[in-house]
């Protein structure tokens, strides 16, 4: 398991200067969007001491420009998560293209090296994964946090509920965890077994004209997109 968090550390490769932006602009989200809560409590107790609709206008304009800020810091952070993908893609595609000219000849016989390379899309889903990981997933966590933490604040019994919740949580992350890891890269596996497949019929279109061919390759195919859907299943 160590292996898989190591090459896909080595995919990443995200510097650590721009982890730490990322994370600053997310706390920084988290703390703005704290502030809607909170001003719709204030409003609510303005309003029942009889506040002055001046005091509530303020509340109003302070209100509109954490949202304002909080959208502007959201837009930095889209710039920086995307040009990080477009670096993990330019890294792996960099290496691959190195190691296929070291490939030995030999090689080539024994196994289909164009699917092999074709792998290299799979560097699309670790960019959405890395896209929902610093935008979406770091951001829950942020917020979360913050909320708990606001929460406790309130009462004793709502900090039990919190450590509860975050326990339930941590157990429905770690526990189905390296079944599906496993089964994530058996999908990942059929799926390329199906490309190769197509791909060997489109570089030897004389093979599969005749009839008895052509009947082996779509039985083939078939069971190659049945071992796909049956991976994708579990």
């Amino acid at each position: 398991m160590s292996n898989y968090y190591q090459n896909f550390k080595n995919v990443i490769g995200v510097k650590r200067d721009a982890f730490l932006i990322v994370l600053i602009y997310s706390i920084v989200i988290s703390l703005l969007s704290l502030s809607l809560p909170i001003a719709v409590q204030t409003l609510v107790n303005m309003v029942e001491i009889g506040s002055s609709g001046k005091q509530i206008l303020v509340l109003c304009i302070v209100l509109f420009v954490l949202l304002i800020l909080a959208f502007i810091v959201r837009i930095l952070q889209y710039n920086i998560v995307e040009n990080i993908q477009q670096s993990i893609f330019v890294r792996v595609a960099l290496r691959i293209s190195k190691h296929v000219n070291r490939i030995a000849l030999r090689n080539y016989k024994e196994k289909n090296v164009t699917e092999f390379v074709n792998r290299l899309f799979e560097v699309v889903t670790v960019q959405k994964s890395v896209s929902i990981l610093f935008l979406t997933i770091l951001e829950v966590i942020l917020q979360s946090i913050a909320s708990m933490v606001l929460l406790a604040f309130y009462h004793p019994v709502l900090l039990i509920y919190d450590i509860v919740l975050v326990f339930f949580v941590l157990l429905a992350i770690i526990l189905p965890y390296r079944h599906a890891l496993k089964e994530a890269l058996k999908e990942s596996t059929a799926r390329h077994d199906v490309v190769g497949w197509v791909e060997d019929q489109a570089s030897n279109p004389m093979i599969f004209r005749s009839a008895n061919n052509g009947e082996y390759a779509v039985e083939r195919t078939d069971r190659e997109l049945t071992n796909y859907t049956n991976c994708s299943i579990k």
